[in-house]
């Protein structure tokens, strides 16, 4: 932020590599806003959770897990922030260059992003675990959280 606030009353663009070339990344204009909040919402809380311990220590492994949990809308929201197809986006080989290029879209986006995460709705105590039947084995009914690898 600058020393003077004028970035919140004219938010400023950033640039990220991506796929070969340098992306500008725009601030989220109100006509993008509803469905881009919509895509990021889970993720964001997914995030926000704390239930994956191991995405403290390797960025690598939470960009995938997040992926693997919330892959099209990640995708979908990165098309909408950069203005490129989603199919540009999910055409990446690149787990890092996502990386890079979300941490950008939140650092151009952050009032949007601080005011989501304060509206985040957790529920009330731990992650949900698998109940287990009376002989150790966990009926084939029960669905399960998504597994941490």
């Amino acid at each position: 932020m600058s020393t003077d606030g004028l970035d919140i009353l004219d938010p400023q663009s950033g640039v990220a590599r991506f796929r070969g070339e340098q992306l500008e990344v725009q601030p989220l204009t109100l006509v993008q806003l509803p469905r881009f909040s919509r895509l990021v919402r889970p993720v964001i809380a997914e995030f926000l959770q704390g239930r994956h311990p191991a995405w403290l220590e390797d960025d690598t492994v939470m960009v995938l897990e997040l992926l693997e949990l919330h892959g099209e809308s990640i995708i979908e929201a990165a098309a909408i922030a950069t203005g490129r197809p989603a199919e540009f986006i999910g055409g990446n080989r690149n787990a890092a260059e996502l990386l890079d290029l979300a941490r950008v879209i939140v650092e151009v986006n952050r009032d949007f992003f601080i005011q989501a995460m304060k509206s985040v709705k957790f529920a009330p105590g731990p992650a949900p675990s698998l109940p287990a039947s009376a002989d150790g084995q966990t009926p084939s009914s029960t669905l399960s959280a998504p597994a941490i690898h």
